[in-house]
């Protein structure tokens, strides 16, 4: 059922926290909707990351910062560009 549509969703971790978890919920909601859901994390740790579905795919930044993560993130951003 692919819409062929993709989204992105930004969370800074998955660590307990109302941010991060709606990045998780919306990842599941779109990619239940048919759509290519990549799910990056300035950091991939913490809870929620288990609560992630298998079809979302997860990008780390892997920062421990993100005082630079602004252009780690639109690079990669750019990097899927679909």
């Amino acid at each position: 059922m692919s819409t062929g549509r993709s989204i992105s969703i930004v969370t800074p971790s998955f660590e307990p926290g109302g941010a991060e978890r709606v990045a998780v919920n919306l990842a599941g909601y779109y990619s239940g909707e048919g759509m290519k859901v990549r799910l990056i994390a300035f950091r991939a740790v913490g809870p929620y990351l288990s609560q992630v579905p298998e079809e979302v795919q997860i990008i780390d930044l892997g920062l421990s910062s993100s005082r630079w993560g602004f252009f780690k993130l639109l690079r990669t951003l750019r990097e899927h560009r679909t």
